[in-house]
């Protein structure tokens, strides 16, 4: 099987954060493996058999422990299935889906199915925003309400922007690992310094081919289809995914959209104080109904 990482040493490098920040989640979980048609899928799951499910889905070039440690206050109200996605630097299989298919949406479907789940509440991020849309847009059967936080495919942010702060600092780090690139690429992408994270970021510009996918654009006929209750979480300084545009084409494209949130002071990388806002919203939103 062809592999995204350089090298296996450079694989361990990468791999090691992944299990480091399973460890500093404070509740036990187990790991599964799901047979799909696309790929082995591997996902971490929460020991709290009795609650509500809730489907989990993380960030482009990320892993669920970091989806896991973001929202670890959910654990207390849900059984979380994190998944870790296809083709990114986890431990599920490297292949990597077409996005503009409906690849990601049945993938995603065939493990909610084979796990035999209902009424799930599905939250993604980035990436994973971008799949529980598409998941919705090909079976939402099985659904209660999808909760999107900054997710791709739907605007782009200023291409200059980000060739300037993001793709040119990129390429000089992997070129040279000047910290000072690394350093403009963490200003750019989080909102406060993570030193964990930014140890990750290092290993994995090394270490991994992040070749960008090719995000086509929502689809205004597919979205109109969609009637489970969908929730936008939106960042006004994100210059991936910017969050007043994406608040203003979500509204005219989704017409099950329910709530947003748009988080005045937060980029792509949501601080504590924003992922607290985004967890205590969920929890209104969810709660309130039952």
């Amino acid at each position: 099987m062809h592999s995204f990482f350089k090298n296996t040493v450079g694989k361990k490098e990468v791999l090691n954060f992944y299990y480091k920040k399973l460890d500093t989640l404070n509740f036990e979980v187990d790991f599964i493996t799901v047979e799909t048609s696309f790929g082995d899928t591997n996902i971490i799951i929460t020991k709290n058999n009795n609650l509500t499910p809730l489907v989990m889905v993380h960030g482009l070039y990320s892993c669920a422990p970091f989806a896991l440690d973001n929202f670890k206050a959910l654990e207390q109200n849900f059984k979380i299935y994190a998944i870790d996605i296809l083709g990114q630097p986890n431990i599920s299989d490297e292949i990597r889906l077409h996005p503009s298919s409906n690849d990601y949406g049945k993938w995603m479907y065939e493990i909610i199915s084979r796990l035999h789940l209902f009424n799930v509440y599905l939250v993604g991020f980035s990436l994973g925003g971008y799949i529980a849309y598409k998941t919705l847009a090909f079976e939402e059967s099985r659904i209660a309400k999808a909760f999107l936080i900054s997710p791709t495919g739907f605007v782009s942010g200023n291409f200059m922007k980000l060739f300037f702060t993001f793709y040119l600092p990129l390429k000089l780090y992997q070129w040279k690992q000047d910290s000072k690139q690394l350093a403009i690429i963490s200003n750019a992408l989080c909102t406060e310094k993570d030193t964990f994270n930014l140890h990750f970021l290092s290993k994995l510009i090394v270490n991994y081919k992040l070749g960008f996918l090719p995000f086509v654009k929502v689809k205004k006929k597919e979205a109109k289809r969609i009637t489970t209750p969908i929730y936008i979480f939106a960042a006004a300084k994100d210059i991936v995914v910017p969050g007043n545009k994406l608040i203003r084409k979500s509204k005219k494209l989704l017409p099950s959209l329910q709530d947003v949130l748009l988080l005045k002071n937060s980029k792509n990388q949501f601080n504590t104080e924003g992922i607290n806002m985004i967890t205590a919203h969920i929890l209104e939103s969810i709660l309130k109904t039952k």
